[in-house]
């Protein structure tokens, strides 16, 4: 039993450390990218996090897709991105 928690939470750890890269990577290259990029990559977010139980990462990430085919590059990416770091935790 022991050794299955240790594998949920490599496992765990594995996906996290790869939403945090996407949110990372979305930071960096928002001016780079076309607006629906940018909205299928907070989709590909937020299907990730609900996938792993992350519930509050993945309404966040869609919702940021949500504004951003709303109103474009004037949806707050930035501050969307925080909120969805600090929805890991800080992680």
């Amino acid at each position: 039993m022991a050794s299955l928690r240790r594998i949920e939470s490599a496992a765990t750890a594995g996906v996290e450390d790869e939403l945090k890269a996407r949110i990372a990577q979305i930071d960096r290259d928002m001016r780079l990218l076309s607006v629906g990029e940018l909205r299928r990559r907070a989709d590909a977010i937020a299907e990730v996090a609900r996938a792993n139980g992350m519930e509050p990462l993945g309404r966040l990430a869609a919702d940021l897709g949500d504004a951003l085919q709303r109103s474009g590059r004037g949806a707050g990416v930035r501050s969307c991105l925080d909120g969805m770091r600090a929805a890991m935790g800080g992680r």
